[in-house]
């Protein structure tokens, strides 16, 4: 069909009217379900995404176009979005079903005091230039959103909302007409895809360099292993990078680097956020950090890692031998105990903590309990993201001293890596995972990021050897297409 925007104006108006006299607001977000027939032809102006997001425990996929707003701060920065999304949430005009919809997507920075951090450091090396351009905190409300869910492999129904910011005055009407059809003006249709197919890149990387990262990395393992025996501290986490570069012909393809990120890990978490620079920050994280649904608060503990088996009998004798493992199990343990202590603080109701299991990945298992909380009505999302980040899993334990010592040795800018990203609603819920099994993505280079926990009795040669294990996730899904 063509598309006439009057009828989507039509739509939004009809919203607006119902609630325009009893707002107090000046400006409105309106949102509204888009009718099926009008779906295909209104995601045709749409082209590149700017995020998409899979949650494998819901069976469900969103992607998000264009802007409507956004919320980026590095000061008190939870806080302050707790604030922002308090004025969305006033502002919102919307069916009271679409209100737990998600309403923003975004995330966060690892550290809390990086853009302080990166001030004190004299000299600023490739990776810390890398990030420079990211903020501490981004959140987009889109202006489309696509809700995918999956019923099964086979089958999978979609929906889709259209939001607009509109202000509040006597020609509020006329007006949200005009905006509607200036938007559309704008935009063109997405013109026929081409052919050309993205395939996986032959990956023969520099060897004299691949033995400077691996002597590099162990000798900061040594370090953290004195350090913390020394201190008397639990745990540290460190990490680094690995860097894969493209030849000219070449670019990489983030679209399709997420699809084979999504497919390696459906029963997890995937994400694509488009940044400044034309860059990407894409991942498949399989820790849950947060998620709040109607005062019931969900996270897990994952620590603990060992390699997949060449077969079933070995794989399950590889689990077996990692949930006896001493020093994976201590590893394992410090994590589940910081994230009850800090659940504490929370005061909930009620805390229910699973046995351990086996998180079974494409080239990892970890060691994984499950946690749950009764939590009562005024805890939100922020409050958990507040006191859960960062966990053990991704800093250390004791978690001041792991990160100081972190930002004093671990030599490069995590940026968002190990950072929370997820959404939030205009109720105060939402979900965050960890941005772990991630890489940051421009047109001819490719980041990835991995790292592994560091106790007292850890071996440099091994955890080097699990950081190698868990860069294969990344590296198995990076797609390249050749320049036109």
């Amino acid at each position: 069909m063509e598309f006439d925007p009057k009828m989507l104006a039509e739509l939004l108006k009809k919203a607006l009217r119902s609630r325009e006299n009893k707002s107090e607001e000046k400006c409105h977000l309106v949102r509204i379900e888009i009718p099926d027939e009008m779906c295909a032809v209104i995601q045709s102006f749409f082209r590149d995404p700017y995020f998409r997001w899979h949650d494998g425990a819901k069976n469900e996929t969103f992607t998000g176009f264009g802007e409507v707003e956004r919320f980026e701060n590095s000061a008190n920065r939870i806080h302050s979005l707790r604030l922002k999304v308090q004025i969305w949430k006033n502002r919102l005009i919307t069916d009271p079903e679409l209100r737990d919809l998600p309403l923003a997507f975004g995330g966060f920075s690892f550290d809390p005091l990086r853009a302080e951090n990166l001030r004190l450091k004299a000299s600023q090396n490739s990776s810390n230039e890398r990030w420079k351009a990211w903020k501490d905190a981004f959140f987009v409300i889109p202006s489309l959103l696509i809700w995918t869910k999956y019923n099964s492999k086979k089958h999978r129904s979609t929906r889709m909302f259209f939001t607009i910011s509109i202000k509040q005055n006597n020609n509020s009407l006329r007006q949200l007409g005009k905006q509607v059809k200036d938007l559309f003006f704008r935009l063109k249709p997405s013109q026929i895809p081409s052919n050309q197919k993205s395939f996986s890149p032959n990956f023969e990387k520099n060897k004299a360099q691949k033995t400077s990262f691996r002597a590099d990395y162990i000798s900061r393992v040594s370090a953290a292993i004195k350090h913390i025996k020394q201190n008397h501290n639990e745990k540290i986490v460190l990490t680094r990078e690995a860097v894969f570069r493209f030849s000219e012909e070449l670019k990489t393809d983030p679209l399709e680097t997420f699809e084979a990120l999504q497919t390696q890990n459906l029963e997890g978490f995937s994400f694509l956020f488009s940044g400044p620079n034309q860059s990407y920050f894409i991942g498949a994280p399989p820790e849950l950090l947060a998620r709040l649904d109607r005062e019931t608060l969900s996270t897990h503990a994952l620590a603990g890692t060992a390699k997949r088996g060449e077969n079933a009998a070995q794989d399950a004798q590889i689990g077996q031998e990692l949930l006896q493992d001493p020093k994976e199990k201590n590893e394992h343990d410090i994590v589940v105990q910081a994230i009850l202590n800090s659940l504490k603080t929370l005061r909930p109701k009620q805390c229910y903590l699973e046995a351990q299991t086996l998180l079974k990945l494409s080239h990892v298992q970890h060691i994984m309990t499950n946690i749950r909380a009764q939590v009562s009505a005024e805890i939100d999302i922020f409050h958990a993201l507040e006191v859960l980040h960062p966990t053990p899993a991704v800093g250390g334990s004791p978690q001041k001293e792991a990160l100081q010592w972190l930002r004093e040795h671990e030599g490069y800018d995590r940026g968002w890596y190990c950072g929370p990203v997820g959404w939030i609603n205009a109720e105060g819920d939402g979900v965050f995972c960890v941005a772990l099994r991630s890489a940051l993505l421009s047109k001819r280079e490719i980041v990835a990021f991995v790292g592994a926990g560091i106790v007292a009795s850890s071996q440099p040669e091994k955890e080097w050897i699990e950081t190698e294990l868990k860069l294969n996730t990344i590296k198995n899904a990076i797609r390249v297409t050749r320049k036109t």
